[in-house]
């Protein structure tokens, strides 16, 4: 999916969405909302908490940069 989004010219890095300093307190921030009640991901089949989608979203851009590498 990385692969093919770089192809199309979508954003893969934190960077690409002009986030240039990654701040642990924000990234949870944002964690946090995305686990609000009501939201989507609670229809998820397993519970995802707001350490889940921080290690996801950092998870994804450093694999998004090192596949920039790579590819």
């Amino acid at each position: 999916v990385v692969y093919l989004c770089q192809q199309i010219g979508l954003p893969t890095t934190l960077a690409e969405l002009d986030v240039t300093e990654v701040k642990p307190e924000e990234i949870m921030e944002v964690a946090k909302l995305v686990c609000a009640d009501g939201d989507t991901v609670g229809n998820m089949p397993f519970d995802v908490t707001p350490e889940d989608v921080y290690a996801a979203i950092l998870g994804a851009d450093e694999l998004a940069k090192y596949l920039k590498t790579v590819l």
